[in-house]
């Protein structure tokens, strides 16, 4: 194994013993978060980030979701290289979470030592998904605080679609609200719905998987005509 990697083990595994330890401490979660923000905001390779840095440097600028497409178009045209776009765009990712975590978590290092053990370095290397997922985080409590403000939860679930349209699902967890059903009922038939899909997209793969291509063709044609576009001008230039 490289030493970088046992070298990440170990912090990780230090830091998850420290927060057992000491679970509301302020300074260890400022510590922790620190080495979240150096892992998220400075991961430059992975097979995803690669591939957003090619389109970037290509100038290929559309096709993702609007949001995303408008910051790299920010970046792209003040003449910044893919590394400050990143550096920005997972800056922000980092504050949202810091929020969420030092806002809503009561042993908060204890809670940012095990997102350090989970899910932290996929927030690195997946851009879209990541910042959608951090805006869904932050606009959970207004749908589950006593008196909860679902006009507010909806517009945040709009803007994480505008970076990941899968953020969309998450208006699911409207429907307790609309139709006055209890929380915990609720559950067990969303359990039961996800065990019963289970076979259905076995059943159904191949036809899922030819529908979910084209809609994919159809959300990146944009990008496909800047590519043509640019190959046009290339082969009449």
């Amino acid at each position: 194994m490289p030493i970088r990697e046992i070298l990440y083990t170990l912090i990780c595994f230090s830091l998850i013993w420290a927060a057992l330890k000491k679970r509301d401490s302020k300074v260890l979660f400022n510590i922790i978060m620190f080495f979240c923000w150096i892992v998220i905001a400075l991961s430059m390779d992975s097979h995803d980030i690669n591939n957003y840095r090619w389109a970037y440097d290509q100038g290929i600028l559309r096709g993702k979701d609007k949001l995303f497409d408008l910051l790299q178009d920010l970046f792209f045209n003040s003449g910044s290289p893919f590394f400050v776009f990143k550096l920005f765009y997972s800056t922000i990712i980092w504050l949202l979470l810091y929020r969420v975590f030092r806002t809503y978590t009561v042993d908060t290092a204890l809670a940012a030592a095990i997102f350090v053990m989970g899910p932290m370095v996929g927030l690195g290397t997946q851009m879209r998904s990541s910042m959608a997922g951090a805006i869904i985080l932050n606009a959970l409590p207004f749908l589950l605080e006593k008196r909860s403000k679902e006009w507010i939860y909806c517009i945040l679930v709009l803007i994480a679609s505008l970076f990941h349209a899968m953020a969309l699902f998450y208006l699911v967890f409207l429907i307790p609200k609309l139709i006055h059903i209890d929380s915990s009922e609720f559950r067990d038939y969303m359990v039961v719905l996800a065990l019963a899909l289970i076979p259905f997209f076995l059943l159904f793969a191949k036809p899922i998987s030819q529908i979910l291509t084209a809609m994919q063709t159809i959300s990146n044609i944009s990008a496909i005509n800047s590519l043509l576009s640019r190959l046009a001008r290339y082969f009449s230039g």
